[in-house]
């Protein structure tokens, strides 16, 4: 973790924050497609997606390796796991794992155990990845027994495409890929 407290600190944790009015929007728009009951943020740096879920009923949880992600995280602290993403996680189930933005940042190993935390955790998970990344995702999700949903993405593009311009969304509307387990 000192890799990502490195990189991840209070400073750049502050910046995030003008970020949070997607929350809302994304969390609304993931209860309506995919119906979460429950919902684990990796990754989840200030919260935004965690207050989000809360706000309209889902349960959610945040994980991230950050401290800087702790001391600006807005939703309750309650809701809030600091750990690393590539060391095993088995405390914790949810219906549905979202993760965006991260799995780029990790190194390949990382990437690897990353993707086992996320068969650890969830049977169905979106999961942002630039292009250059999604086949190695995709090989490493079918090693868990998940496979890629491809309607989900679609639609999810679709009720994002008036925003999709935005800073905080880019990375959601143009690489996520759905998959559920096998």
């Amino acid at each position: 973790m000192d890799k990502i407290n490195k990189h991840f600190t209070s400073e750049y944790m502050a910046k995030r924050l003008h970020l949070i009015w997607r929350g809302p929007i994304v969390c609304q728009i993931i209860k309506e497609l995919l119906k979460p009951k429950s919902v684990i943020d990796f990754g989840c740096s200030v919260g935004d997606l965690v207050k989000g879920f809360i706000e309209i009923g889902v349960n959610a949880i945040g994980v991230d390796g950050s401290e800087g992600a702790r001391e600006h995280f807005i939703a309750p602290a309650e809701n809030f796991i600091l750990h690393d993403l590539t060391k095993p996680l088995y405390k914790i189930k949810a219906d549905l794992l979202v993760s965006f933005e991260i799995y780029f940042l990790l190194i390949p190993d990382e990437r690897i155990k990353f993707v086992k935390n996320v068969g650890r955790c969830c049977n169905r998970a979106l999961i942002s990845a630039p292009v250059e990344l999604q086949e190695g995702l995709l090989k490493a999700m079918r090693l868990q027994n998940f496979y890629q949903v491809l309607m989900p993405t679609k639609k999810l593009q679709d009720n994002l495409e008036d925003i999709k311009h935005k800073a905080a969304v880019k990375g959601i509307y143009h690489n996520t890929m759905y998959f559920e387990r096998a």
